[in-house]
């Protein structure tokens, strides 16, 4: 019950701390293209591996800064890894198809500072930075290496940590966190709009520019203590965490503007493109800063409950809240017209998210031997922040417009050299005949039914076996469908015959359709995990197999649904793009002389999901 704002799985980092003795350690993790096996569309099309290195050294130093009273720890790593993506243009470019380099680097840094105040009472201070760059992004399929992105990623974090024991039973730890995160994402190459055309895409990435600053601070006490009573051994445990988040940055897709080509010019080369008129034109126009505050509270309280010997049980209580999505500061022309039809527009703070948590351990014959263990448990996860930016864009305070015409109403080249002109006529606070954005009216925090049970055996003293089942649903998960929306579909007219939230059919005939993004989705995971672990003098092994079914209705938040009438979402109920059925792992440590250790692993997989049309570009 301690942990919250997530339904996946948590890791759970402690940083190592110096001691009264300086001590290091140094490593080196390293990989090329030699240990990867060919994916299944490199063997269709009898191509071979495409190059990969990936270079991870690193080191630690820690010693005292006063013996028995205050030490010292340091880390840094440096992740230097070569990917590459494989870009097909139908042999119509063949200079630019080919392996094409996205290089990665990153820097971790770690300081980390113990201090003893008086017996019983410790301060801890830790600093960590993390700096990585990936240049090349977004490249691959047809899409030109021209077409690519320098995404950076810039994190600093401090914590400071006071412990303090009282007597023997009972521990209370106050935890404060200041982070800063900043994303940037830039086209590699701004000069030139975007340009698609049927066998390949180069210029200005659609994505970019945007940036993204988070600003967190968080504060969290946990209080722990140990007591005999009702018939066992109960080590209880309650907190409670705030934390506040501020969302800076900006937005702006399309700002180089993209044009479509659905037929091939003659010459069919780059420069061809630049100059003629396109099918269709997309573009956008407004300011895209945004500047928003959220904030988090939560609080628990826990009871591990000793029955017997060999029988413990884990009870808990988790209550928590989101603040900030479900403010209702905004003025479109969506709520507007939801309002004037009489139906809600707005939105209600959920105060109601209590997840319940059971679990039990039972040590079978007393000897730690053979342990049977469950759990269950529901568990909240947090609204993704980029929803609640697309209603932004819709404000008419501040409008972002985005327009698609077609065809286009001028070339490539005269939008590269007029682009802040045209930009700036593309601006209508009206959105008269625009795409709108909305956040549902009903939005309620995503959350899921978590299951688990399982055993471990210990078969000799050298070797065990775990076997676990898993069985997670997910409930009011974030996806996106269509509002005020006609279609053509082989010559018949479609609309939409339901919305769940606003009139059918065409109901604002002053704009054009409305994108929502709200609970939709649901899924289901079901998993079996079995584990063998070899324990020897100088060597431990490891080999895992994982058998898995993962289904949902969409992918993520974008995802929008294939039944054009909103009538029956559960027709795109199917494999989640990451379904992986069957995976295979092998790894041991082994030790050398003068105090070495050599690590290896090996991973084996079926593939994931894919589409009729998919490694066609």
């Amino acid at each position: 019950a301690e942990f919250g704002r997530s339904t996946g799985g948590l890791v759970n980092v402690i940083t190592k701390s110096g001691t009264n003795q300086f001590r290091g350690t140094g490593y080196l993790f390293a990989r090329d293209e030699h240990l990867n096996a060919k994916t299944y569309f490199e063997k269709q099309a009898n191509a071979g591996k495409p190059p990969f290195s990936q270079q991870q050294p690193g080191f630690t130093f820690g010693g005292p800064i006063v013996k028995d009273k205050a030490h010292f720890f340091f880390s840094y790593e440096y992740n230097r890894r070569n990917d590459y993506a494989t870009i097909f243009t139908n042999h119509v470019l063949p200079a630019e198809e080919g392996a094409q380099p996205k290089p990665f680097r990153d820097h971790l840094i770690t300081a980390k500072t113990d201090f003893e105040l008086r017996p019983g009472n410790t301060l801890t201070v830790r600093y960590a930075l993390e700096d990585q760059k990936r240049q090349h992004d977004f490249i691959g399929g047809n899409t030109l290496a021209s077409a690519g992105a320098l995404n950076t990623n810039v994190i600093h974090s401090v914590i400071g940590k006071d412990t303090v024991v009282f007597g023997n039973s009972k521990l209370n730890e106050f935890v404060v966190l200041f982070q800063r995160f900043e994303n940037n994402i830039t086209a590699e190459d701004n000069t030139r709009p975007g340009i698609r055309t049927p066998d390949f895409t180069y210029g200005a990435n659609l994505n970019t520019p945007q940036q993204t600053i988070q600003r967190r601070i968080q504060l969290r006490d946990d209080f722990s203590f140990r007591k005999e009573a009702f018939g066992g051994d109960h080590d209880f445990k309650a907190g409670a965490e705030m934390l506040r988040s501020h969302y800076g940055g900006f937005f702006t897709p399309t700002l180089y503007g993209l044009f479509t080509f659905t037929t091939r010019l003659p010459g069919n080369n780059l420069n061809s493109y630049l100059n003629a008129i396109a099918d269709s034109f997309s573009g956008s126009a407004g300011n895209t800063t945004f500047d928003d505050n959220w904030t988090y509270v939560a609080t628990y309280f826990q009871d591990d409950w000793k029955m017997k010997n060999n029988v413990t049980l884990n009870l808990g209580l988790r209550w928590e809240v989101q603040v900030g999505p479900y403010q209702n500061n905004r003025q479109t022309p969506a709520l507007t017209k939801l309002q004037a039809a009489g139906y809600p527009y707005q939105r209600s703070q959920d105060w109601k998210d209590f997840g319940p948590r059971v679990g039990f351990a039972w040590d079978v014959k007393g000897d730690a031997k053979t342990v049977v263990r469950g759990g269950y448990g529901i568990y909240y996860d947090e609204i993704f922040q980029n929803i609640t930016l697309y209603e932004y864009w819709s404000d008419v305070r501040q409008p972002v417009n985005f327009l698609a015409i077609s065809p286009a109403p001028f070339t490539p080249a005269q939008f590269a050299a007029n682009r802040d002109a045209l930009r700036r006529g593309f601006l209508d606070p009206t959105f008269a005949g625009q795409r709108i954005q909305l956040l549902a009216p009903g939005l309620k925090q995503p959350y899921s039914h978590q299951f688990n049970a399982g055993f471990s055996h210990q078969l000799s003293p050298r070797v065990s076996l775990d076997a676990d089942y898993i069985h997670a649903v997910g409930r009011r998960e974030i996806a996106r469908w269509w509002l005020n929306r006609t279609y053509n579909v082989l010559g018949v007219k479609v609309t939409n015959a339901s919305t769940r939230i606003s009139p059918a059919g065409v109901f604002d005939s002053a704009h054009g359709e409305y994108r929502v993004e709200g609970n939709r989705n649901h899924s289901r995971i079901d998993g079996l995990y079995v584990t063998g672990k070899v324990r020897m003098p100088k060597a431990q092994i490891i080999t895992t197999y994982a058998l898995t079914k993962a289904m949902n209705l969409a992918d993520d938040f974008g995802s929008s649904p294939e039944d054009l009438t909103n009538l029956n979402w559960e027709m795109d109920w199917g494999p989640m793009a990451n379904d992986i059925r069957h995976r295979f792992t092998l790894g041991g440590v082994f030790s050398l002389p003068a105090g070495v250790q050599f690590a290896s692993s090996m991973q084996a997989d079926t593939g994931k999901p894919y589409n009729p049309v998919a490694g066609y570009g």
